[in-house]
């Protein structure tokens, strides 16, 4: 494997783009909309401690990846087969890259004439 510095290769590189991908409302479906509101409910109840309001929010973004998968990877597979472009994801949920993962270890086989590699970063926050 050959290893070289980012400031070796930078000039190489094309510029950094990030795209923010906006999905429909509609999308998310009735058991993850009821899932949402009941962790919104949680987070915004009165006399609750400190520790109780964090656990909720966290919570609540759990349920808020969970809601997200399917639109993401309807885009995933979209770039994929489009072929037009390499991309990489990343993710903050492991629910999340445990989805598009085994999604797309269905898709390869009808997506053989397609090169393509999927780099998954999970870190916990210990690695920070």
């Amino acid at each position: 494997m050959l290893r070289r510095l980012k400031s070796d290769v930078l000039a190489q590189l094309p510029a950094k783009q990030r795209k923010m991908v906006v999905f429909a409302p509609g999308q998310i479906s009735t058991k993850a909309r009821t899932s949402l509101d009941a962790a919104a409910t949680e987070m915004t109840t009165k006399g609750n401690s400190k520790k109780q309001q964090r656990e909720a929010l966290i919570l609540f973004f759990n349920r808020t990846a969970e809601a997200k998968i399917p639109s993401v990877i309807e885009y995933i597979l979209d770039l994929l087969e489009s072929g037009r472009e390499k991309f990489l994801v990343f993710a903050h949920h492991k629910v999340v890259l445990d989805a598009i993962t085994k999604v797309l270890e269905k898709k390869v086989s009808s997506l053989r004439s397609f090169t393509w590699m999927l780099l998954i970063v999970c870190l916990s926050a210990a690695e920070f």
